[in-house]
């Protein structure tokens, strides 16, 4: 099956697809998205993201392992390990290496933007057709031509509702 990461903008209205990937099932798509997640996040030069992490020492001390120091307690922020933003907010645990401490997720909100794992759904030559207000048979040559990508599932062809939607105006 195969999964999409999007990117959308409630202010403006617009949506854009990121990433895309052939994925077994839903619980491989999350474990992906929240993976892609944290690689965006630890990517982010804007300064409004870290990813946090205290190990508990002998004596009741932390060892903050993103600063490199002792501290005898934990924040009065702190809710696990994981990415907070500027305001201390815990905005996706996550933990590395993968200890099975955290949920994988499939929808996060950064600098504004919301991002979400969708499956991505097909369309078949006559709802292409009908969305594009053209006959099928120029759907067909479009598919010939490389105008459109289309795949043979189970003796039809079909094609990504997503690169049929960014084809509108």
């Amino acid at each position: 099956m195969k999964y999409i990461i999007t990117e959308s903008n409630p202010n403006r209205g617009t949506k854009k697809i990121l990433r895309s990937k052939d994925l077994r099932n839903d619980a491989e798509a999350s474990e992906w998205f929240t993976d892609q997640m944290a690689e965006w996040l630890g990517e982010d030069d804007t300064g409004n993201y870290r990813y946090e992490s205290y190990l508990p020492m002998a004596g009741g001390e932390f060892f903050n392992e993103g600063t490199q120091e002792i501290e005898e307690s934990l924040p009065p922020w702190w809710k696990g390990e994981g990415w907070y933003d500027e305001s201390d907010n815990l905005i996706m645990k996550y933990a590395v290496p993968r200890d099975g401490s955290f949920e994988d997720i499939t929808s996060l909100e950064m600098h504004g933007l919301v991002y979400r794992l969708e499956k991505e759904t097909y369309l078949r030559t006559a709802e292409v057709a009908k969305v594009l207000g053209v006959t099928r048979q120029t759907v067909y040559a479009m598919a010939r031509r490389g105008e459109i990508k289309s795949e043979r599932i189970a003796n039809r062809w079909m094609y990504l509702k997503s690169e049929v939607d960014a084809m509108l105006p």
